[in-house]
């Protein structure tokens, strides 16, 4: 009798252990759940966490390029109150700030703004046709881009490839153009302020503007600046007449009414890269391109808009930085568009 309750007692004693044995092992099963759990939430919040101070860092880095913008606005006008044209690059130092727990720490980063004469290049919308056609324009599509412009409702061409993206031109045509030698957006959208500055024109424009061969246009570029029509002529040496503009209409202070020897319009392009302490070594980047048209009252106006400039663009548009010169001043546009607001979607146009 002994005898079976000690194996009774010791088979119950071994049920009891193995009971603890399995409670333990499902205990420490579910602790290595938590913990994963645990260690992946706090990995989760953490990637949470830099998320987020990327994000707003990049906001940062693109109210930084767009400060870019107005301060080279605030540059050229500066300039064009004194009689000088902009120069073709400037370093722009602004201030980023970021609270910390002493205070306020400041960030200085520097906006690299390059300007481009876009008064340099001829107006689809508004030049003359032997202009255009010299430029390689067919005649026809001339016509028809003028056609819709008097139509109902006055479309204008709002961007260079609309000739191409409306069926003015086929692709074969589109792609031998030179698109560099040509805009929409300076002047305003009844053609005041659209004249080609001669003085910063490229020799290909110059070649057809005076119907002269290239070696010609290179050889007139160099005896730039021009001062007066009558300066212009001198140095052409050829007859008004062969010109592709009209040498009619002086109204434009003693110029023709297609060419000037000032720009009032310009492509800025702000290319901001920003380092804090939220950043990597690397920093981040951030561009902005735009074309602002100016008022011999020094307000200005944006007709042009681009959150997402691509590389050809810095790369057709980047000039070597050059000290501002004189404007000659005989020809400032008269344009009175009033000061517009920053257009909303990237790429487009203002007036």
């Amino acid at each position: 009798m002994r005898m079976r309750n000690y194996r009774l007692n010791a088979v119950s004693q071994t049920g009891v252990r193995e009971d603890r044995g399995a409670a333990l092992f499902a205990s420490l099963g579910l602790l290595l759940v938590f913990s994963v759990l645990g260690t992946a939430y706090v990995k989760s919040m953490m990637i949470s966490l830099e998320d987020t101070r990327y994000v707003i860092q990049n906001v940062r880095a693109n109210h930084l390029s767009r400060g870019g913008i107005y301060a080279g606005i605030g540059e050229i006008q500066a300039g064009l109150e004194n009689g000088l044209q902009p120069a073709g690059t400037y370093e722009i130092a602004l201030p980023v700030y970021r609270l910390v727990e002493d205070g306020t720490a400041s960030y200085p980063q520097t906006v690299k703004v390059l300007v481009n004469d876009e008064s340099g290049k001829v107006n689809l919308n508004f030049a003359p046709k032997s202009l255009l056609v010299a430029l390689g324009v067919p005649s026809d599509v001339v016509d028809e881009v003028r056609r819709e412009a008097r139509g109902a409702g006055g479309r204008l061409l709002v961007s260079v490839d609309n000739l191409r993206t409306r069926d003015f031109m086929n692709g074969q045509n589109y792609n031998a153009l030179d698109k560099n030698l040509f805009t929409v957006y300076t002047g305003s959208s009844d053609g005041a302020g659209t004249q080609v500055n001669l003085n910063s024109a490229s020799p290909a424009v110059l070649a057809a503007i005076f119907a002269i061969d290239g070696e010609e246009a290179q050889s007139l570029a160099q005896k730039r600046p021009f001062s007066s029509w009558d300066d212009v002529r001198a140095k052409v040496g050829r007859e008004p007449s062969t010109f592709n503009v009209p040498d009619t209409a002086r109204t434009n202070r003693g110029m023709p009414d297609a060419v000037s020897l000032s720009s009032r319009s310009f492509r800025l392009l702000s290319e901001a890269h920003m380092v804090t302490r939220d950043t990597s070594d690397r920093g981040l980047l951030s561009a902005v391109e735009s074309v602002v048209n100016f008022s011999d009252d020094g307000s200005f106006s944006i007709r042009y808009w681009n959150e997402t400039p691509s590389d050809e663009a810095f790369e057709e548009t980047e000039v070597a930085a050059s000290a501002p010169v004189e404007s000659t001043g005989d020809d400032a546009v008269d344009d009175s568009n009033e000061v517009t607001e920053e257009p909303e979607d990237a790429g487009s146009e203002s007036e």
